[in-house]
């Protein structure tokens, strides 16, 4: 994330205003989720503008997100579990959605942290 994206962001700022930031709570890679959110959460800080959130299942059409091992995370009745599916799923592409629906985010999200601690 670091040596990339700051001149990425750079360029961005330099020829957008951006009046809100999006991103995936979760589930997924944990030290992902964390990253992503501090870094997130800090320059919606810094540009004073607003920070919404949804969970990972709107941008890959609900299908399994690996876990660990034979473990993934799955949906149902807007309730996300944690189950085992040998043999693993086909993967699934994500896709970025050409409208952001606003009913699907919610402000000031916080980490979706689904596994229990180790």
């Amino acid at each position: 994330m670091g040596e990339e994206l700051y001149p990425l962001l750079e360029e961005i700022l330099e020829h957008y205003e951006l009046s809100a930031l999006y991103h995936l709570q979760g589930p997924g890679s944990f030290t992902a989720i964390k990253l992503t959110h501090l870094f997130l959460r800090t320059l919606s800080i810094a540009l004073k503008i607003p920070l919404y959130g949804t969970d990972s299942f709107a941008f890959n059409g609900g299908a399994p997100i690996k876990a660990y091992g034979d473990s993934y995370f799955i949906k149902e009745d807007g309730e996300i579990k944690v189950i085992r599916l040998p043999p693993p799923p086909p993967l699934t592409p994500w896709k970025l959605p050409l409208v952001l629906e606003d009913s699907l985010f919610s402000l000031a999200p916080e980490p979706l942290y689904v596994l229990p601690p180790l």
